[in-house]
């Protein structure tokens, strides 16, 4: 090893100058990727909303995928009529605005996104969540591909993804 070369101790290996370069180099950009993959946008998200709580799949819709959860806190401080003592506290007639805002969140961090929810109305958690983010972010409602009605209640998970598999199919192959 010549004097011009400096040799680095680094696991017990002797390390040139230029190997330790290529190795800090190689540790910055694999920061920098995991930063950037933080802030990226999903491609594709499926939300089944109900008005306390939401499964999120981001990017897949494949089936037995664990979706995020999601869950409006037990106190919801918009309630308008008497708790429902069989309910755990919860007033189920409006939707928790934290809650609403987190929701809206997590469809702003998605280029397009599907709506899954049952009811009409108030009662129809899309809805609740569409109007919201049409008075503060119109550019995440344009991005929304469909609201679909299902009694996701009784559904099953994988049969929640098929529903917005088949959707998001129909808007690749057309557009619409």
């Amino acid at each position: 090893m010549s004097k011009s070369s400096i040799a680095r101790w680094y696991s017990g290996i002797y390390l040139s100058r230029e190997h330790f370069t290529i190795i800090r180099i190689a540790i910055y950009v694999a920061i920098y990727d995991c930063e950037r993959r933080k802030n990226m946008k999903s491609k594709i998200s499926l939300c089944v909303v109900s008005l306390d709580r939401a499964l999120i799949w981001n990017d897949t819709f494949e089936p037995s995928t664990a979706p995020n959860k999601l869950e409006a806190s037990g106190n919801n401080p918009d309630y308008k009529k008497e708790h429902d003592r069989n309910e755990s506290g919860r007033d189920r007639s409006s939707m928790n605005s934290n809650f609403l805002k987190e929701l809206a969140e997590q469809v702003q961090h998605s280029e397009k996104y599907i709506l899954i929810s049952s009811g009409s109305g108030k009662a129809n958690a899309a809805e609740v969540l569409m109007s919201h983010l049409e008075k503060e972010s119109p550019s995440t409602a344009n991005n929304l591909i469909e609201s679909i009605k299902a009694d996701v209640s009784n559904l099953s998970n994988d049969e929640l993804l098929k529903l917005g598999r088949e959707r998001w199919e129909k808007f690749r192959t057309t557009g619409n």
